[in-house]
């Protein structure tokens, strides 16, 4: 049977992390894609613990960098010609409006952008595959709120210290 090769987002903590054991645990071989590599090396040390036969590979790149993550789907795409899965988790809360390096509001660009990004780099690699899967992860914060058409950026009328996060989910 032929391993499966799985890439992953977001696997140094929270579902992302047990996501990465799991499939460790069905003999998947990982790519984690981790914003810090001391992070990603003890996720990495703590699944060849449980699972001395994995096979556990570490892409550094960080979502909140288009440039960043561009240098990791270079990577990914010359040493996995075949992608099995791809698992999008990465994402986070961000209380205040935070802007990226790319100018863009951090919860949308780390949260969904840099997903549909990655995914649309990666299709060529997955559509290799003959069982190919992509599965994106989100939070349950889109019932918190509901989404002001009147106000996308959040910018007037803000509540300061008020969370905007169901805004963009």
């Amino acid at each position: 049977m032929k391993e499966k090769i799985a890439v992953i987002t977001g696997a140094t903590s929270g579902i992302g992390k047990s996501t990465a054991f799991k499939m460790a645990s069905y003999g998947t071989h990982l790519v984690l894609i981790v914003r810090d590599l001391s992070k990603g090396q003890t996720v990495k040390s703590e699944i060849l613990k449980g699972y001395p036969e994995a096979k556990v590979d570490l892409v550094e790149g960080d979502l909140a960098s288009l440039f960043s993550l561009k240098k990791a789907i270079e990577k990914i795409k010359l040493q996995y010609p075949v992608i099995d899965l791809l698992i999008n988790n990465a994402g986070g809360v961000f209380e205040k409006k935070i802007m990226t390096v790319d100018d863009l509001e951090m919860g949308f660009q780390v949260n969904h952008l840099a997903h549909f990004y990655l995914t649309y780099e990666l299709l060529p690699n997955i559509l290799k595959s003959s069982d190919a899967r992509v599965i994106n992860l989100s939070s349950e914060a889109h019932r918190m709120g509901k989404i002001d058409f009147e106000n996308l950026n959040t910018e007037k009328n803000s509540i300061p210290g008020c969370n905007m996060e169901p805004q963009s989910s």
